[in-house]
């Protein structure tokens, strides 16, 4: 999937230097996301990772993620291409005390324990993983079922109104 130069990281080390790498890993090869999935082609999730600092101290990494992962459509339940396209920026903390520390703001940014032996490539499956919907469905199915309502509005025929039918039947005596 990838040389072990890039797959692990030390995080304080990698944000210092300001550093970015990049790689590209078989889909397939994400055990934790295909599971449950249709089978993958052997296309590859192309991503990068950059780190820095603040001058205040708090460091930063932000992941750059594209794939095409085959999801099943949870509608007519047939496989569908599903363009993964991520950029997420998320904040390492040295212990796991700071992970607790997070605002209720849902604008937040995600907090992470940074490590000496940080996983890239299990960071680059959690993203993933978060990128795809809980309940993947095509936007029209191939059977014609679609998820966006037509806007024509649906003309319903006039029925009479049976109390003017019983008007009439009052004028007509």
């Amino acid at each position: 999937m990838c040389s072990d130069s890039v797959r692990y990281i030390d995080t304080a080390e990698f944000t210092r230097l300001g550093s970015t790498i990049s790689g590209q890993a078989v889909l397939a090869g994400f055990a934790r996301f295909c599971e449950g999935l249709p089978p993958q082609p052997q296309d590859v999730v192309s991503w990068s990772l950059k780190g820095w600092r603040t001058t205040g101290g708090q460091s930063f990494l932000e992941v750059s993620i594209t794939a095409k992962p085959v999801l099943q459509c949870q509608r007519c339940l047939e496989p569908f291409e599903y363009e993964v396209s991520v950029v997420n920026r998320v904040e390492l903390v040295n212990r796991e005390s700071d992970l607790e520390d997070e605002d209720d703001d849902e604008n937040a940014l995600e907090r992470i324990l940074g490590s000496r032996r940080f996983d890239v490539l299990s960071f680059i499956e959690d993203e993933l993983i978060l990128a795809v919907p809980y309940v993947p469905r095509h936007e029209v199915c191939p059977g014609g079922v679609s998820l966006v309502q037509s806007e024509e509005p649906v003309v319903q025929e006039k029925r009479p109104s049976p109390f003017s039918a019983l008007a009439q039947l009052k004028q007509n005596r």
